[in-house]
């Protein structure tokens, strides 16, 4: 089994479609066996990305946010999408091979969620999207 990870430094990145670079973990019988790094430059290139990921064998993507457009394209292409995931990339891979419990966000846990959660707002939307009552004293 395959497993890729976008990249942010050595964390997960916060967005699949972002990322410049992916982990690419080769694993058998729960143990990672062999490590890689595919660099990707088309960002934003959803069907590119999931293609090359294809090309290269990976059977699961370990991410925090995946566009829900894209999901039926990850299926196709025989790609486990797993949204979420955060903390450190190795770390994350390693327990997702040994079958350990992956540190998730809750909000994150179906496809397209943050688009749509307005008033429980998860801790990664709160760190990066200022809520709409800061926007209605402003004028432009």
């Amino acid at each position: 089994m395959k497993v890729a990870v976008p990249l942010l430094g050595s964390d997960v990145a916060p967005r699949f479609g972002e990322a410049s670079h992916f982990i690419i973990a080769e694993s058998f019988n729960g143990e990672v066996t062999a490590w890689d790094t595919l660099a990707l430059d088309r960002i934003g290139d959803w069907v590119f990305r999931l293609s090359e990921l294809e090309l290269v064998g990976v059977n699961v993507a370990l991410c925090c946010g995946f566009n829900r457009f894209y999901w039926p394209l990850a299926i196709e292409k025989g790609i486990r999408v797993i949204t979420g995931a955060t903390g450190d990339a190795t770390k994350l891979v390693q327990a997702f091979v040994h079958g350990e419990k992956l540190p998730l966000l809750p909000c994150c846990a179906s496809p397209g969620r943050h688009r749509f959660q307005i008033r429980n707002r998860c801790q990664y939307q709160q760190a990066k999207v200022p809520r709409r009552a800061e926007f209605a004293g402003r004028k432009e």
